[in-house]
């Protein structure tokens, strides 16, 4: 999935991804959009903060199942802990 995660994030597909994840009238796309961007943010987690992917995870979460819950908090720390890494190198 590296390349297909370098393309989704370069055309724009995270936002889309978070847009999915926010409509929990089709909760089953959500959850697949969850499940997405749990294994973009394996290299790409800053796109996803940035995009409001955390935000939108942490305010919809009573609305999915605890195996979505878990895999939205993964997405979040493996986000943040990319982040951290980031601004690391530039301080």
């Amino acid at each position: 999935m590296p390349q297909s995660s370098r393309v989704l994030v370069n055309s724009g597909g995270v936002e889309v991804l978070c847009q999915k994840m926010q409509n929990i009238e089709y909760i089953d796309v959500a959850e697949a959009a969850i499940r997405a961007l749990e294994k973009i943010s394996f290299d790409y987690g800053l796109s996803i903060l940035e995009a409001g992917g955390m935000e939108i995870m942490l305010t919809l979460i009573d609305f999915f199942v605890a195996s979505t819950q878990v895999g939205g908090f993964f997405l979040g720390s493996k986000s943040l802990e990319i982040h951290y890494e980031y601004s690391r190198q530039y301080i």
